[in-house]
């Protein structure tokens, strides 16, 4: 189906983006393959300067290109400012499908939500599963969850649109806001200058469900071709791990010899000290599973 697909990733210049897009392209050769973001190369022949909250923008560039698929990548991670993550992750979306109502199409549309839209969560409630109630606990969370809402909305409209809850990701590009960003960001530094730490680092108890963005990426092209419209799929690897092993893995990976130094204003507020979910809808129902072992996928995010 993708292979002569023609397919626009928004956010093309953002981290998952750019995975996304560099995945397709080399997956599915003869797929046409676009990027849109608000500012691009001009030089590159394949993206587009759109704005996804501007619905007249994507109305004019949606009639000019009528795409099969769109990957819906643009939005905001981090941001102290309710305003900022509005626009970044609810103003796309509602400007996106207002241009597609706008303009009659009729593309597929894959959204990536997020594990932060559950929140808070019972030890009890552990795996966590599609229908898990969302009670966000950060300001990003909250944003996901309006955006998740949103989806609902145009879902009933008649758009197909399935959304991919994406758990922790590791991946080169991250942002350094994340923690395993920050802790790549200390860790290269030292390596660099061949001397010890001290690594800063917040909560290491707390235990998390990591992915590698390749691995991510590969679940929303399986909701591409798979995923029923108006459901949401968990993409993750069903595994625990603490933020303690991770950071000891990363250290090992990189071969260096650290002092670990616990920073209490690193510490987030309603930290959950466990979250991890269930992939078994997205692996009954499209086939998809994790490839790339937690090992392999440091040793790739540290080069």
């Amino acid at each position: 189906m993708l292979d002569s697909a023609k397919i626009v990733v928004t956010g093309s210049n953002g981290f998952l983006g750019r995975h996304l897009r560099r995945t397709i392209v080399a997956a599915f050769p003869g797929a046409h393959v676009i990027g849109w973001a608000r500012d691009v190369d001009p030089s590159d022949p394949s993206s587009r300067a759109v704005n996804p909250s501007a619905e007249n923008s994507v109305a004019s560039a949606l009639e000019e290109f009528q795409p099969d698929i769109i990957f819906h990548c643009a939005g905001t991670v981090s941001s102290p400012r309710w305003e900022t993550l509005y626009a970044g992750n609810v103003s796309t979306t509602t400007g996106l499908l207002d241009g597609m109502v706008c303009s009659q199409s009729k593309a597929k549309v894959v959204v990536p939500g997020s594990a932060a839209e559950i929140g808070d969560v019972h030890s009890a409630d552990l795996p966590i599963s599609e229908e898990q109630l969302c009670r966000p606990s950060s300001p990003y969370g909250v944003s996901k969850v309006w955006q998740s809402t949103a989806i609902r909305f145009f879902t009933a409209r008649g758009l197909p649109i399935v959304t991919g809850r994406l758990f922790n990701l590791i991946g080169q590009g991250i942002s350094e806001h994340l923690s395993v960003g920050t802790f790549r960001k200390q860790i290269v530094a030292i390596h660099e200058r061949k001397a010890g730490g001290p690594i800063r680092v917040g909560n290491l108890s707390a235990e998390r469900d990591f992915l590698d963005v390749e691995d991510a990426c590969a679940g929303l092209i399986s909701l591409a071709t798979h995923g029923r419209a108006g459901e949401t799929y968990n993409i993750c690897s069903g595994v625990p791990v603490s933020m303690h092993e991770i950071l000891q893995r990363m250290i090992k990976s990189k071969g260096i010899d650290v002092e670990i130094e616990v920073d209490p204003a690193r510490f987030r507020p309603n930290d959950q000290p466990r979250i991890y979910g269930s992939n078994s809808k997205i692996r009954q129902e499209t086939g998809w599973t994790p490839a790339i072992s937690l090992t392999d996928s440091i040793a790739g995010f540290l080069k």
